[in-house]
């Protein structure tokens, strides 16, 4: 669907959703203009309800004013006799159609005031109202606001833990309107074993400026790029799966990873404190879960002559002066060692998750020659994200509307995204780069954490609750 249909779709859907209103405004006794006017219409309302003042200046906040515009039309129902769980939920699902119905159909009868509804509705209480409207609310603001986000893997270890449990700003990056409408409240891709969401309907996504760019070291929740539904085809960005990495790269930088160590630009990378690697413990001692949990050592495998763990650099120091234990050693992988499951997967690549690169991190607006270097890189990138109608690429060329295309000038950022448990974890090193269309939001606190190893009465850790640093 093109900017030009959906805008056609929404002005028709609008001009029905006024048009219902006006309707409504004049069976209930007020002057039909009124509900044509944006903003003063909610005023209005707000005075037919009798709400106090403040409500009024929430209709100026953005988000917020999506569960003031809710909650004024459930009272405004509550003056037709309406209040019940069907037309609350057709007036908050599809008010540009059950609007026009029910003020050109069915035409009820302005019978009760809203405060006389209320004082009913104490009488003989129906709990539909708080369901419809508390799905509702909280659609709205996990959809415009704050996302709830778990950690499910150890790839972000230590500084993010399986069992965290985050809110993350979707107001950071900026608001992206949903391209996938059809799916059921409060779910994200599947509802136990079937699929939540219908693709009948696909919107072009808007993405609503927000008050800062992804910078590198940021941690960064978003949709991964490659995950595809069960016929090998991308999913809509919306309905793919959450992760979570840090941005160690964005548009326009050189990546490089050489013995395990990140440069960017020609220069050392940012060094998380909790960055976690791969090391080689020599002892001859008996690591027991005391001696684990003082270290903080999560990730463990038994080999001859000791054992090996995933441990950030200081603990590693740490093993070294113990006694008891002879020698701590990193382990990497060996320079010009091609791991074939490493993006790019190229002939002429010998990387590995240890020497990596130099790779360049496209940017909004770079143009690049299109050599056969290059498409082996970036021609997937091109064709899966950059949102063209008619593209493809072989040994020949780029080709674009049929057309072969010598130079190629992107329309998007894209990042890179690795995780600090540098060892263990699946990130752009795998699959590539991260379209800027696809970020999500930006971690603000951890609210709840618990080690999924532990039972229902422990494992809790409350040190872990509050704010994220994103720069520790």
């Amino acid at each position: 669907m093109s900017y030009t249909t959906f805008f056609i779709i929404l002005a028709v859907l609008y001009i029905l959703y006024k048009a219902g209103l006006y309707k409504l405004f004049e069976l209930a006794g007020i002057e039909g203009w009124k509900a044509l006017v944006p903003i003063y219409n909610l005023i209005i309302l707000t005075d037919v309800a009798e709400k106090p003042f403040w409500w009024k200046i929430l209709i100026f906040v953005p988000y917020i004013n999506l569960i003031i515009w809710a909650a004024l039309m459930i009272e405004f129902l509550r003056g037709f006799n309406k209040a019940q769980f069907i037309p609350m939920a057709f007036t908050l699902a599809v008010p540009f159609f059950y609007l026009p119905y029910l003020g050109f159909v069915e035409k009820p009868k302005w019978v009760i005031t809203p405060k006389e509804a209320r004082e009913l509705k104490k009488k003989n209480r129906d709990w539909s109202e708080s369901i419809v409207f508390a799905v509702f609310a909280v659609t709205v603001m996990k959809w415009g606001v704050l996302g709830a986000f778990t950690i499910p893997t150890s790839s972000m270890e230590n500084t993010l833990l399986t069992g965290d449990y985050l809110f993350v700003s979707k107001l950071h990056y900026g608001v992206r309107t949903p391209e996938t409408p059809l799916q059921v409240p409060l779910t994200h891709k599947r509802l136990g074993p079937a699929k939540s969401y219908s693709t009948l309907l696909q919107l072009p996504p808007i993405q609503i400026p927000g008050f800062k760019d992804v910078e590198r070291n940021d941690i960064v929740v978003f949709n991964w790029p490659r995950d595809l539904d069960e016929n090998g085809n991308l999913l809509p960005v919306d309905m793919k799966e959450y992760y979570v990495k840090r941005c160690v790269a964005v548009g326009g930088d050189i990546i490089e990873i050489k013995d395990s160590e990140l440069f960017i630009n020609g220069e050392n990378a940012f060094d998380p404190n909790e960055r976690q690697f791969e090391y080689k413990i020599t002892t001859n001692a008996n690591f027991n879960e005391k001696f684990l949990n003082k270290h903080s050592i999560r990730e463990i495998g038994i080999m001859d002559g000791g054992y090996i763990a995933r441990i950030p650099e200081h603990t590693a120091q740490t093993l070294e002066a113990s006694p008891d234990i002879s020698k701590v050693e990193r382990i990497t992988s060996n320079q010009g060692e091609g791991e074939s499951s490493i993006w790019p997967s190229i002939k002429f690549q010998e990387w590995n998750k240890d020497w990596y690169g130099p790779l360049l991190i496209p940017a909004k607006g770079m143009k690049m020659e299109m050599t056969a270097e290059n498409l082996a890189i970036y021609g997937n990138v091109i064709v899966d994200y950059e949102h063209l109608k008619d593209v493809e690429f072989n040994k020949e060329g780029l080709f674009i509307d049929g057309q072969k295309v010598n130079e190629y000038t992107f329309k998007q950022n894209y990042y890179f995204m690795m995780g600090d448990n540098r060892h263990n974890s699946l990130d752009s090193r795998y699959w590539g780069f991260v379209p800027e269309d696809h970020i999500m939001g930006y971690p603000l606190f951890i609210h709840w954490s618990k080690d999924p190893n532990y039972g229902l009465f422990s494992g809790y850790r409350f040190n872990r609750l509050g704010l994220i640093d994103h720069r520790e």
